[in-house]
C-alpha cells in the first residue's frame, strides 16, 4: 500500500486528486493535511466516506505538523498554495505559505533516516514566465523565468521551486501548472477577471487530468527518469487558445450569441499577464499518460455543474436590449492590488450578471462605458485603450504576427 502525503485537498485540484485517488483505494492511501477552518471542514466533508483518507488538521507552515506527516508516507503532493488574487493582496501571507511550506517539506524529509525513501512532487506555475504575449507566446522549460509585475504568487513559485531544485533531496518533481478549467471559474467576481490580455494565449488544461497526473505519479511504476526535472502540465494541441477564443467558448455556452455585448474593451489589460502555449508539455504525457479530456467535453461538465451560469432562453433579451446601468454599474470604487495606479470602476466582489433562468427578472448587461487612464502610467499593468465604448473583437497582432501553432514535429520535446 502506497501511503501520500496531499497537501491543498480542499481547493478545486486537490478534491479533483481526492476523488481519483478514492478509485485507487485498494492500493493508495492519502493522508490530508487540511487547515481546521469552517471552509475547509466543509469542502473536505465529501470525502466523509472515503476509506482510503486520513485527515490530519494542520497548518503547512507548521514545521512539526509537517515532519509528523512526512514520517508516514512514500510521496508528497504538494499542491496546496496561496493564490492569486488573494496572493496579491495578502503577498507576506503568500511567501510565508508557498515559500515556507516548501522548505519545511524539504527539510522534513532531510530529516529522514532514508531521505530517498519519500518522493516529493513540488507544484509550480505558468505565472513563472509571466507575460508572454503573441509573437512571444510559445514557450517551455528553460525559457528566462520572470514573473509579470506585482504578481506575488508567481514570484512565490519561483522562490520555491528554487527551493527545490537545489535542495539535494533523491528523489524530487518539479511540475509548473497551467491555467485549469473548473466550474469555479465561472462564479469569479473579481478584478482578475479582466487581467487576461484577449490578444494573448494559454494552454489550459482540466482539473480532473491534472488529477489523473498526480495520481498516477503515485503508482509504483513512475519511470526513473521522471525524477529531478522540471516539466509543464498542459492539455496539448485541443487545449491551445487565446483568451479570445476562451471568452467567446463560455459565452456561447452561456447561450449568449455575441459576448462582445457583455463587456467594455477598456475593462481588460493590454499586456503583463502570462500564459503561453508550451513545445513542450507532450513530454510529460509521453512519461506519464494523464490527457484524456477534451476542452469542448470539460466545458460542457463546467456549466452543468453551474447551471446558475446558464442563461439559455434568456440570452436574446440580453442580446436586444439596452443594459440596464443602475442595476450594473458598481457602486463603490476601490484599487485592485494587481493594478495599483489604476482606479477600478467599482468593487468587482459586488458585481454580478442577473440570470434569468428560474425567475422573471430581466438579464441586465454590463455598464457600456468605463473610465479609462489618460495615458500609460508606470508599474501599472494597464495601459490606455483607443478603442468604442462597445467592445470590438480583440487587437490581434497583425496577420504575420498572429499566434500561430507550429509544425507538428516541433509542438513536442524541448527545443
Amino acid at each position: 500500500m502506497r501511503r501520500v502525503l496531499l497537501t491543498g485537498a480542499t481547493g478545486n485540484w486537490g478534491r479533483a486528486t481526492l476523488r481519483e485517488l478514492r478509485e485507487r483505494g485498494d492500493r493508495i492511501h492519502v493522508i490530508a493535511l487540511v487547515m481546521p477552518t469552517d471552509r475547509d471542514r466543509e469542502a473536505i466533508a465529501e470525502f466523509a466516506d472515503m476509506e482510503n483518507l486520513e485527515v490530519v488538521w494542520g497548518d503547512l507552515t507548521d514545521a512539526a505538523t509537517v515532519i509528523a506527516c512526512v514520517q508516514r508516507v512514500d510521496i508528497v503532493l504538494h499542491v496546496g498554495a496561496v493564490v492569486s488574487p488573494l496572493a496579491d493582496e495578502q503577498p507576506e501571507l503568500a511567501h510565508r505559505v508557498n515559500v515556507g511550506s516548501m522548505r519545511n517539506l524539504i527539510e522534513a524529509v532531510r530529516a529522514l533516516p532514508a531521505p530517498a525513501s519519500v518522493a516529493v512532487v513540488g507544484i509550480g506555475s505558468v505565472a513563472q514566465t509571466g507575460s508572454r504575449n503573441p509573437p512571444h507566446h510559445w514557450g517551455r522549460v528553460g525559457d528566462p523565468v520572470r514573473v509579470s509585475r506585482f504578481d506575488e504568487y508567481g514570484q512565490s513559485k519561483v522562490t520555491a521551486e528554487r527551493l527545490l531544485v537545489d535542495s539535494g533531496l533523491p528523489k524530487w518533481v518539479q511540475r509548473r501548472q497551467t491555467g485549469i478549467l473548473h466550474p469555479g471559474m465561472l462564479e469569479i467576481r473579481d478584478p482578475i477577471m479582466t487581467h487576461s490580455p484577449f490578444g494573448a494565449v494559454m494552454e489550459w488544461v482540466s482539473a480532473e487530468d491534472s488529477a489523473r497526473l498526480l495520481a498516477n505519479l503515485c503508482e509504483p511504476d513512475v519511470p526513473d527518469t521522471v525524477w529531478g526535472g522540471i516539466y509543464n502540465i498542459g492539455g496539448g494541441d485541443g487545449w491551445r487558445l487565446t483568451n479570445w477564443e476562451l471568452q467567446t467558448a463560455i459565452g456561447h455556452a452561456m447561450g449568449v450569441r455575441d459576448i462582445r455585448r457583455w463587456y467594455d474593451r477598456n475593462w481588460f489589460a493590454t499586456g503583463n499577464f502570462h500564459g503561453q502555449w508550451y513545445t513542450d508539455s507532450d513530454r510529460l504525457e509521453q512519461v506519464v499518460p494523464f490527457r484524456q479530456d477534451s476542452f469542448e467535453a470539460v466545458l460542457d461538465r463546467a456549466m452543468a455543474a453551474a447551471p446558475s451560469c446558464s442563461i439559455g432562453r434568456a440570452s436574446a433579451r440580453l442580446d436586444r436590449e439596452a443594459p440596464d446601468h443602475e442595476a450594473t454599474h458598481p457602486t463603490a470604487p476601490r484599487n485592485d492590488a494587481r493594478h495599483p495606479n489604476r482606479q477600478h470602476p467599482g468593487d468587482f466582489s459586488a458585481f454580478r450578471l442577473t440570470r434569468a433562468v428560474a425567475s422573471d427578472r430581466d438579464v441586465v448587461d454590463v455598464p457600456s462605458t468605463l473610465p479609462v487612464e489618460a495615458s500609460h502610467t508606470p508599474g501599472s499593468r494597464l495601459r490606455r485603450v483607443e478603442a468604442p465604448s462597445r467592445m470590438g473583437p480583440p487587437r490581434l497582432p497583425r496577420s504575420g504576427d498572429l499566434p500561430r501553432r507550429p509544425p507538428a514535429e516541433h509542438r513536442s520535446g524541448p527545443r
